[in-house]
């Protein structure tokens, strides 16, 4: 996920609340709450915990890939993947 998708991530996570709620809306509430009440980690955190929630994953469970092989979920070293 590219720091410049995150408004349109929390975007997709808050539009089920208000359906009027728009992606220009969502990126300039992050903007005025960046730096003084949130962090751009913080915000990257929540939404990729959210999006494993939504795909069924909770932090260190385990998915199975397209190619059949098993994934640990969340951020890993890269000198832990193989």
């Amino acid at each position: 996920m590219a720091i410049e998708e995150l408004p349109a991530f929390a975007w997709a996570g808050l539009v089920w609340e208000d359906s009027a709620l728009k992606p220009e809306d969502v990126e300039a509430l992050l903007n005025d709450k960046i730096g003084t009440e949130l962090t751009i980690a913080g915000i990257a955190e929540v939404v990729a915990d959210a999006l494993a929630a939504h795909a069924g994953m909770g932090p260190g469970k385990k998915a199975e890939s397209s190619t059949g092989q098993q994934e640990r979920s969340g951020s890993q070293p890269e000198s832990s993947k193989t």
